[in-house]
């Protein structure tokens, strides 16, 4: 018999998938776990227990999580159905806002910031701004574009136009109320019969704008597919058929902008119905005016992307060059400075994004991290210097049974983890540390389901529904139970109210530092049987870490299941008060603040061992397994395990 040991130095693969346990050739089984819920992977490499969630304001209904901050002060946006809710500093600010987005439209909103306020897109109703007044009120509206700064009762507007029929397709203004000959002009004012050579009109048209020569028309009814009546907002040349019209570019007949961004100081709006693969920019510092004017370097300018396919744009992300994610390919917009002249689109990879859900794309050290279109992976966009082109890996390969469904994303970089909402309540969280080439999956499970999640002022916010109602929870490193309700006095005192929230619950009380009670809250108050001065009352959750089955390498070849015995387990943890390990023989209880198990008096760094028993070999002999109720830091440096095996 020959005595052997291993250690597993690291978890930076995270957890692996089960679809890869024959790949024991591979780094990120050594570097890896088959197990790893409620903890995350540090960028040092260890596995610690996750941090709790603070219980921060309830919010009925609420489906949808944006942060924005004004002045430095920052904000969270919820949005449920048909109204919003504005939270500043753990309370409610303004609420019952209307919004007119439903159900259905909240998952498919893009955003972008613009000065005090924030534009939403989406692409069934016109984009709204929603603006902190100077009152400090809040207040939504739709986009208004800028108008010409001409004399006149009715100066243009400076919004996009595009033409949607076809070039043949001509249009000719009558007017209605006097007889004139087609060659005289058709003053400011007058009503007209639009007369199109093929089909051009719908019941949307109706208030929106056409333009003859760059003269509107502004459309009051709809009489037919090529007849309509309007009011002529600018003089007309005169009354006869053209083909040099157009109609504004967003509209309730062509469809409203589907993403938004801002780049290099210019509004971009882009995607919609009837133009879904259509961009358009803003002049420079002017988000509101879209005037190409002579093509000058600071005027506003627009085109479509053109390939073998339809592409759908879902997304836009403002990086060196701005990047156009649609449903089948990823595209850059490169020009430094980008003007007219010198804008350049090129598509640069064929991932796609999602085309029934929006999933916000984030920037992590320089790289875009977007889901694609099947639901299934996790891109990196990023340009390399060996392609000298942008490349899309997917970095959920190891892990891909944890990306399922995803419904939202957001990046926490304090802890530098990427959370994922998923739509079966559950949240996946990757560690992403680039320089230190780690990418390590884990799952997130809580008593009710998450929904959303968003960072704001260097805290990360949940959106959780529970039995209680729908919360906004935020993450912190102090507590360790779920939806905590933080309660303390100057006085220590037996008798506790304000518990309300947690009625119903199974909760762990936690008095001074200590548990005092484990059970399911009756009331909206709690007696103690001794005095405290700070209670700590929430939910608690269950971390599981499982480790690989073993793999080993001899003069023989590489073994999937080896024989082996293993006689010791060394733990090395770091700032850790519980400790259960199961080697096989059932759970133990290595380390322990309380009286059941081996006392002690502080967080412990350092090797805690275990001895162990019996033969094993195959995928279903796991070698140890960490289980954790108690709310106590925990933290996972390294695993040695020591072995006897056959000759």
């Amino acid at each position: 018999m020959t005595i052997l040991s291993t250690t597993k130095t690291n978890f930076t693969s995270g957890e692996i998938d089960p679809a890869l346990a024959g790949r024991i050739d591979i780094q990120a089984w050594q570097d890896g776990a088959a197990l790893l819920r409620n903890v995350i992977v540090r960028s040092s490499g260890g596995v610690a227990r996750r941090p709790g969630t603070r219980l921060v304001v309830e919010l009925p209904d609420a489906r949808r999580l944006i942060a924005f901050d004004v002045e430095g002060t920052s904000f969270i946006l919820a949005l449920a159905p048909g109204t919003m809710t504005v939270v500043e500093s753990d309370s409610i600010v303004e609420s019952d806002i209307p919004t007119p987005w439903d159900a259905t439209m909240l998952g498919e909103l893009t955003w972008t910031r613009i000065d005090r306020s924030l534009l939403v897109c989406h692409g069934d109703v016109p984009p709204q701004l929603v603006t902190r007044t100077p009152s400090q009120s809040w207040t939504m509206a739709p986009i208004a574009f800028a108008v010409a700064a001409e004399d006149g009762v009715t100066p243009p507007i400076l919004q996009p136009c595009s033409r949607f029929a076809g070039p043949e397709v001509a249009l000719q203004a009558t007017d209605v109320g006097v007889a004139r000959e087609s060659s005289e002009s058709i003053p400011a004012g007058s009503l007209v019969r639009l007369t199109a050579s093929g089909p051009v009109f719908s019941a949307g048209h109706t208030n929106t704008i056409i333009r003859l020569h760059g003269r509107e028309i502004a459309i009051q009814s709809v009489a037919s597919h090529s007849e309509a009546f309007g009011m002529v907002r600018q003089p007309l040349i005169d009354g006869r058929a053209t083909r040099q019209w157009d109609e504004q570019t967003f509209s309730a007949a062509r469809g409203w902008p589907v993403a938004t961004s801002q780049h290099q100081d210019r509004l971009v709006l882009a995607g919609g119905r009837s133009a879904p693969d259509r961009v358009v920019f803003s002049r420079t510092g002017r988000p509101f005016d879209f005037d190409p004017g002579t093509g000058l370097d600071d005027e506003a300018f627009g085109f479509s992307l053109r390939g073998d396919r339809q592409h759908a744009i879902r997304q836009l992300v403002s990086g060196r060059r701005l990047q156009i994610l649609t449903d089948c390919g990823e595209w850059v917009v490169s020009g430094a400075p980008l003007t007219p002249t010198t804008a350049q689109v090129s598509q640069q990879t064929h991932v796609g994004s999602p085309k029934d859900r929006q999933i916000r794309a984030t920037g992590i050290d320089g790289v875009t991290h977007f889901v694609g279109g099947s639901l299934r992976d996790l891109r990196e966009f990023l340009y390399t210097d060996t392609e000298q082109a942008f490349q899309a890996p997917d970095i959920a390969l190891l892990s891909r049974h944890l990306m399922v469904d995803p419904v939202d994303m957001e990046f926490d970089p304090a802890r530098r983890l990427l959370a994922i909402v998923r739509a079966d309540g559950r949240m996946a969280c990757v560690s992403i540390d680039r320089n230190a080439n780690i990418v390590a999956w884990t799952l997130q499970e809580t008593a009710g389901s998450f929904r959303a999640v968003v960072t704001s002022g260097h805290t990360l916010f949940t959106l959780v529904e529970r039995s209680s109602g729908t919360w906004l929870e935020a993450f912190d490193d102090a507590l360790r139970l779920d939806g905590c309700l933080v309660l303390s006095a100057d006085n220590a005192s037996v008798h506790w109210n304000g518990l309300e929230a947690l009625l119903g619950e199974e909760v762990l009380v936690i008095g001074d530092g200590d548990i005092v009670a484990d059970t399911v809250l009756a009331a909206g108050d709690i007696l103690l049987a001794e005095p405290a001065s700070e209670l700590v009352v929430g939910r608690p959750f269950v971390h599981r870490i499982e480790a690989l089955p073993l793999a080993m390498r001899s003069g023989n070849g590489q073994s999937a299941d080896p024989l082996y015995r293993p006689v010791r387990y060394s733990f090395r943890v770091h700032e850790t008060t519980a400790l259960h390990v199961d080697a096989g023989q059932g759970s133990r209880q290595l380390l322990s603040r309380g009286t059941s198990g081996p006392p002690m008096t502080g967080p412990m760094t350092g090797d805690v061992t275990m001895r162990a028993f019996g033969w094993r070999r195959g995928y279903a002999a796991r070698p140890w397994t960490i289980t954790q109720r108690e709310p106590e830091p925990f933290a996972l440096l390294c695993a040695t395990t020591e072995m006897k095996v056959s000759e």
